[in-house]
């Protein structure tokens, strides 16, 4: 399987929730404190700590930074999106004056570039929200499935 990752590799650390295990965490400082004053929060559940207290999990990826990952999905998606529904996006663009005939291949790919990054951001919230109420689950966080009553 190495044999698929490529040359670059760049070490990453995933940081999650102690007590339930949410990547959904708050941290309000980006640079490390030395006396370990770096506050942590979760947003799945009420826990409350120091940064140094986070579960981690350090893994490899073939990307420079976090956001050279959402440009790739964006290109992805923007390709995708160009060969399966440039054309029912530039029909519907035309309709409500978004576009104008002759239809510009580059005005419409302004807009396909447009509708991938709007399309991952979303994506990228819903996963974040859909992994909190997850966590939140999984503890019993009042008002959620998994809330015991007590």
């Amino acid at each position: 399987m190495s044999e698929i990752v490529g040359a670059h590799q760049t070490q990453a650390q995933a940081y999650f929730c102690p007590r339930c295990g949410s990547p959904s965490i708050v941290s309000p400082l980006v640079f490390v404190v030395a006396d370990g004053g770096n506050p942590a929060e979760c947003r799945a559940c009420p826990w409350k700590g120091d940064r140094k207290d986070l579960a981690v999990a350090p893994f490899k990826h073939e990307f420079q930074s976090d956001d050279d990952i959402a440009q790739s999905m964006m290109r992805d998606l923007r390709n995708v999106l160009a060969k399966s529904a440039a054309v029912t996006y530039g029909s519907f663009l035309l309709k409500w004056g978004f576009l104008d005939q002759p239809v510009s291949a580059l005005q419409l790919g302004r807009y396909m570039d447009s509708i991938a990054q709007a399309v991952v951001r979303t994506i990228i919230e819903t996963r974040k929200a859909m992994a909190e109420e997850k966590s939140r689950e999984r503890v019993g966080v009042p008002g959620t499935p998994g809330d015991q009553g007590g």
